[in-house]
C-alpha cells in the first residue's frame, strides 16, 4: 500500500485576508485547503515577512490543478511557489523583486525586534534574490541598495560590538 503524501505549499500571502481569499476560491473548486502559518501572522503581523507569511497548503496530488486555479486569479502580492507566473514585461516585478521586497520589510522590523537576527536574514533574502535573477524594476533595485547598506551597517556594529565583548 503506498502513503499518501504529505501537505504540499501551493502559495503564501503577506495577509490572512490573501490567504482566505484564495481559500475560498480553492474550495470552491473541491480542493481540500489548509492554512499554516495563520495563527503565528495573526498574533504578530508585523512578522509575517520574516516568518514566510501565511501558506496555503494543499494535498500532493492536488497541488497542480490548485496552482492552475491560483495563477489563473494571481496578483503582484501573490507568490506562487514552484512555477510562478512569469512577468511579460521586462520591467515587471519577478521572484527577486519579491525576495528583495522582504528584505526590506526585514530591515525595517530589525529596528524593532530580533536586530542581529533579522538583519542577517535581511541579507540572505537579498543574496536569494540575487540567485533568482535579481531585481527587475528600478523599486526593487532602490530597496535592494538600501538593504544592502541598511543592514550590513547593523550586522557590522553587532559584529563589532560582540567581538568587543567577547575580547573583554
Amino acid at each position: 500500500m503506498g502513503e499518501a503524501a504529505g501537505p504540499v505549499v501551493v502559495a503564501s500571502f503577506v495577509s490572512i485576508g490573501e490567504a482566505e481569499i484564495a481559500r475560498s476560491l480553492l474550495e470552491s473548486e473541491g480542493i481540500d485547503v489548509y492554512l499554516g502559518n495563520q495563527h503565528m501572522v495573526s498574533m504578530l503581523w508585523h512578522y509575517s515577512h520574516a516568518t514566510g507569511g501565511v501558506r496555503l497548503m494543499v494535498a500532493a496530488e492536488q497541488a497542480d490543478r490548485a496552482r492552475e486555479i491560483l495563477r489563473s486569479f494571481t496578483r503582484p502580492s501573490l507568490e506562487l511557489v514552484h512555477g510562478a507566473v512569469e512577468p511579460a514585461l521586462d520591467d515587471a516585478p519577478g521572484p527577486g523583486d519579491a525576495l528583495i521586497e522582504k528584505a526590506w520589510k526585514s530591515t525595517v522590523i530589525g529596528f524593532i525586534g530580533l536586530p542581529p537576527a533579522l538583519h542577517l536574514w535581511a541579507l540572505w533574502l537579498l543574496r536569494s534574490a540575487y540567485a533568482a535573477g535579481g531585481p527587475r524594476t528600478p523599486r526593487g533595485k532602490k530597496l535592494a541598495g538600501r538593504t544592502l547598506v541598511v543592514s550590513g551597517t547593523m550586522v557590522a556594529i553587532f559584529g563589532a560590538f560582540f567581538v568587543r565583548i567577547a575580547i573583554q
